[in-house]
């Protein structure tokens, strides 16, 4: 009987939907559901994932692993079953929902190699570069082609190939190469007498006297001892080096002074009623909805205290890489060096790094954005998602999981406790609370009793009429002045970057678009124009290219011009702006906020990313200057963002006893996301917004799919777009739903390739699914099918 496997590639083509099977060599004998392997594919090696173990007498036309990743298992039972439940849910292949629990979504590079093979060297014409290959041994392309710049050497491997003198060779490598640091040792065992024998060396009696006290230290802190006299001691036995690996940490810095904070009867009582279920060791999902500023964050920590003194593990999870920085610093005051980061932003190395501490048992907390969610625990006891509301925590690409639902499945087969929590949660989750499916939490006050604070909508219509064109109202302009006055700060939220958000001609109103995409070309300060869809860059043209005029001028206002005004209006304060430019680097966030919060600067420019979660002692005011772009997006969820993105930017203003001030410069001040915004009132805008939900059968009063088919022609993605409506209609006969379309996307083009929509509600959306699946319509590559998509354009 021979031991296969049954695999599924890591690859992220929706094609290969099925697992393959692999002959497991005695030597790999141990292997098991759950192990990460290598495996040929075709004409390449390439990493899988062990789903099923079986033996079989014929193993005819099988091949072999040949060769594992890791040391033990990567995936659990838990894990196993969560990814399954993935692909079952969005329609994706297995592979493609178990690659998500992989840093940087694969752990292996193959490279190719080329080799001589041993031949009799009569009447054989043998060619330089293979008697080139015959001495020196496997070499790749980029080698040859160095030595050999004259030839065209694909054609000649090729022929090579054919004539079977060459073949190709393929070696696997970690993508994560594991760090190695010396480290100096004191020799436990040496019965020599430093004071004695080393009387007249003072350099190696002060490294040994040292060492005696340290007993273990890293080379690089040594550097005041030359290499010699390390040497010496090693060999006279008094101490010895040793390479051992370290792991990787960005954040092992962040060291804060502990802190414990007295806690509210109300947040007591959220505590008691999770930690009842948590000594109940069952799952339950809870939702913590607490104004902002009412101590969310400390529920949290005080959660996760108990979940480690049942050595239990958690995650801790943020919307934005933006927001880790708090996080962190809040849970370091509590549990110093017991936790790890996971986002995007760190190398494969610090991530991998990260798991092997968590493997090790070494910590037992992880705190990171959306893909933490995948991380490989052991224990697994809470899940917390901060801000749940937000829309970032759903994937924007293939499988298009929601970061909320894959917790929820990852506790329920873990026995543990999810905890979501916000000061605007969800519509669909705060019905759920309401439904009795989730536990309701409040914190209906701040922590310090402060107020929340005042809430001024100013009408820019009125502004217009009094002939001002500044991005900047009367008021919010003596508010920023008296701000400053005052020695406090400001947080200025402007949901645009760049500098000017189209530029256009005006003889003939032509607007410079992306070559590659449907939208304006945005400019910014560098003096280009860049394309925020595919961030494509060209220059501005000095004259029209539709009517070659030179009358070309920028419009609108992105955060960079903002920040001119600023510095022109108040030359001496100091601004600090954060939005995607200037945070490209890695820790560039970290940066920005510790520097705004020893308060180096007193305003903070930004897009979305300032509203949300941040917490400073010395804001006292707050100013929102583009709502409108987010409510009046032809979207069924554009007037909950809008509230939720206004309720979070006023949030940060006066939490810290100062009466907080927030501006809110509109163009449509009756709206009632913006009113009910203005009073703090969620459970007013959710009746409200509830009831159009309701008459419009949209979530969550209905399931939604939205089919997204694209083509690189138009005519053509038009064609095929209505033969699949007419199919879906013919398909769905026996199910209850409602098909919407087709209809162009907000975006019809991106990166060249052209997109239209179908959106289907219904509440027998399991149904659903099966028939597009029996239809293979989850296979077909110019389709996308978004399950529970966060908008419908």
């Amino acid at each position: 009987m021979n031991k296969v496997a049954k695999i599924f590639i890591n690859m992220p083509i929706k094609t290969i939907a099925k697992g393959y099977s692999y002959i497991v060599p005695d030597q790999f004998s141990y292997l098991d559901i759950g192990w990460r392997v290598c495996v040929p594919f075709g004409h390449q090696y390439l990493e899988g994932f062990v789903v099923e173990i079986a033996f079989v007498e014929n193993c005819d036309g099988l091949k072999e692993v040949v060769a594992v990743i890791d040391k033990s298992a990567w995936f659990n039972q838990e894990m196993m079953d969560t990814a399954k439940w993935i692909a079952s849910y969005y329609l994706c292949s297995l592979g493609e929902s178990m690659r998500l629990f992989i840093p940087g979504k694969k752990s292996i590079s193959v490279d190719l190699f080329y080799e001589a093979i041993a031949l009799e060297e009569n009447g054989i014409n043998c060619c330089c570069i293979y008697k080139y290959l015959q001495a020196n041994g496997p070499l790749n392309l980029n080698c040859l082609k160095k030595y050999f710049p004259t030839y065209d050497m694909e054609k000649v491997l090729e022929r090579l190939l054919s004539e079977g003198k060459i073949k190709k060779v393929y070696k696997i490598r970690s993508r994560a190469k594991e760090k190695f640091e010396k480290f100096v040792m004191i020799n436990e065992f040496c019965d020599k007498d430093p004071n004695i024998y080393l009387k007249n060396k003072p350099a190696q009696l002060r490294l040994v006297n040292l060492m005696l006290t340290k007993r273990k230290l890293p080379r690089k802190t040594l550097m005041e001892f030359s290499s010699s006299v390390i040497h010496a001691l090693e060999k006279d036995g008094f101490i010895h080096v040793v390479n051992e690996r370290v792991l990787r940490d960005s954040y092992k810095d962040y060291h804060f002074q502990m802190v414990k904070k007295s806690l509210n009867p109300s947040q007591e009582n959220a505590i008691e009623q999770v930690t009842a279920k948590i000594c109940e060791k069952k799952h339950d999902t809870f939702l913590l909805y607490g104004v902002t500023g009412s101590g969310k964050t400390e529920v949290y920590i005080n959660i996760v205290e108990k979940i480690r003194k049942l050595d239990k593990q958690a995650i801790i999870l943020v919307p934005e890489i933006a927001l880790a920085s708090q996080m962190i610093q809040r849970f370091k005051e509590n549990f110093s060096n017991d936790i790890v980061v996971m986002h995007s932003k760190l190398s494969i190395e610090e991530r991998n790094d990260a798991i092997e501490r968590l493997h090790n048992k070494e910590v037992g907390i992880v705190i990171g954005a959306r893909s933490a969610v995948f991380v490989p625990l052991d224990d697994l006891g809470v899940i917390i998602i901060d801000e749940e509301h937000e829309v970032s925590y759903k994937q924007e690409e293939r499988p298009y999981y929601h970061t909320r639902e894959v917790a929820k499945m990852r506790t329920f087969y873990s026995n543990a406790i999810l905890l979501l929590g916000s000061a605007t949660p969800s519509l669909e989750s705060y019905y759920k609370a309401q439904c009795s499916e989730y536990k309701l939490l409040s914190l209906p006050k701040r922590v310090n009793n402060s107020n929340l604070p005042s809430v001024h909508i100013v009408d820019m219509r009125n502004e217009l009429a009094k002939g001002k064109r500044s991005i900047l109202s009367d008021d919010l302009y003596a508010l920023i002045k008296k701000t400053l006055e005052n020695k406090e700060q400001i947080i200025i939220l402007l949901n645009r970057r760049g500098h000017s958000t189209f530029v256009l001609c005006r003889e003939c109103g032509h607007i410079i678009k992306c070559n590659h995409c449907d939208v304006p070309m945005v400019y910014h300060f560098s003096g280009i124009l860049r394309c925020h869809y595919c961030d494509s860059v060209k220059t501005v043209p000095q004259e029209c290219p539709h009517c070659y005029s030179r009358y070309i001028k920028y419009f609108g206002t992105g955060t960079q011009k903002l920040e001119e005004e600023l510095y022109r209006l108040f030359p001496n304060a100091s601004v600090l702006r954060m939005d995607r430019d200037t945070t490209t680097k890695k820790m560039a966030y970290e940066k920005i906020l510790d520097d705004f919060r020893k308060e180096k600067y007193q305003i903070l420019l930004g897009t979305q990313m300032v509203a949300k979660g941040h917490d400073f002692k010395n804001v006292t005011a707050v100013a929102i200057l583009s709502i409108d772009s987010t409510i009046n997006i032809p979207d069924f969820r554009a007037a909950e963002r809008g509230f939720q993105l206004l309720t979070q930017a006023s949030g940060r203003a006066g939490r810290h006893g100062n009466q907080g001030n927030v501006i809110v410069q509109t163009y449509n001040p009756c709206h009632y996301a913006i009113t009910h915004a203005k009073e703090h009132d969620f459970i007013s805008f959710y009746h409200e917004e509830m009831n159009f939900r309701k008459i419009l059968n949209y979530p969550p009063y209905n399931q939604l799919l939205k089919i997204i088919i694209f083509d690189m022609v138009e005519e053509i993605l038009i064609k095929k777009a209505e033969i699949l409506a007419r199919k879906l209609h013919l398909m769905m006969k026996s199910v209850k739903c409602n098909i919407i379309g087709p209809f162009s996307a907000n975006v019809v083009k991106v990166k060249d390739i052209y997109k239209m929509n179908i959106l289907i509600k219904s509440r027998e959306m399991g149904k659903i699914k099966q028939l597009l699946c029996e239809n293979e319509l989850d296979k077909r590559k110019d389709i996308t099918i978004d399950v529970d998509p966060m908008n419908s354009l």
